[in-house]
């Protein structure tokens, strides 16, 4: 919380320094954001590493909005380091972000849907097995968050003229990445919990 809170303030600081109206707005949700993540890992016991890539994607996203790049370095739009092809024409730093977090998305699904199986049956926590059917739901779930997420981006060239969203093929494409994100974590949630069960009923 000390580390989110820091990093926070510190991009709060610098958005209103550089004039970044765009990461004031949100910024603005970061405190609810935290706050139900916060009420989540009360009721549910989140585990250290989810929490962690959870800090790490707000993170992400304070670099990504804040951090410029130079203007020989390909970019589409404003250059910051949200807009910075990694590979130009083809993978930009923003859908690399978007994979990560719908996948860790997917991965906060799968933890409520096992705290929540568990809490109504007989069964320990961990001792839920990753069948298909749960990773399916969860599949689509995170797909779900990462939809919202754009609702917002769209919210966002709606009431602020200047931004650095992007239009509908950036929309697009932002939502491959999520759902390439999710997918990768499901995956990784099937082998994780099929080790796991094997070796005995330890913490992922």
């Amino acid at each position: 919380m000390i580390f989110t809170a820091a990093y926070m303030l510190a991009g709060l600081a610098a958005a209103l320094a550089f004039g970044i109206t765009e990461f004031v707005f949100y910024l603005a949700a970061a405190p609810f954001l935290v706050g139900c993540i916060a009420f989540i890992h009360i009721k549910t016991d989140v585990p250290l590493s989810l929490l962690t890539c959870l800090t790490l994607l707000g993170l992400l996203h304070v670099l990504g909005g804040l951090v410029p790049v130079p203007e020989s370095w390909p970019a589409e739009g404003k250059h910051l380091l949200y807009n910075l092809w990694i590979f130009e024409d083809r993978l930009k730093f923003d859908q690399v972000v978007h994979a990560y977090g719908n996948g860790i998305a997917t991965w906060l699904c799968w933890h409520l849907m096992r705290h929540t199986i568990a809490s109504i049956g007989e069964w320990k926590t961990l001792e839920i097995e990753a069948k298909p059917i749960f990773l399916i739901i969860c599949l689509f779930a995170g797909v779900g968050i990462g939809a919202f997420n754009e609702l917002g981006e769209f919210m966002t060239t709606l009431m602020i003229e200047e931004n650095s969203v992007g239009g509908y093929e950036n929309t697009g494409f932002d939502l491959v990445a999520n759902t390439v994100g999710s997918v990768i974590a499901v995956f990784l949630i099937r082998f994780k919990r099929v080790e796991k069960l094997a070796a005995g009923p330890r913490e992922i």
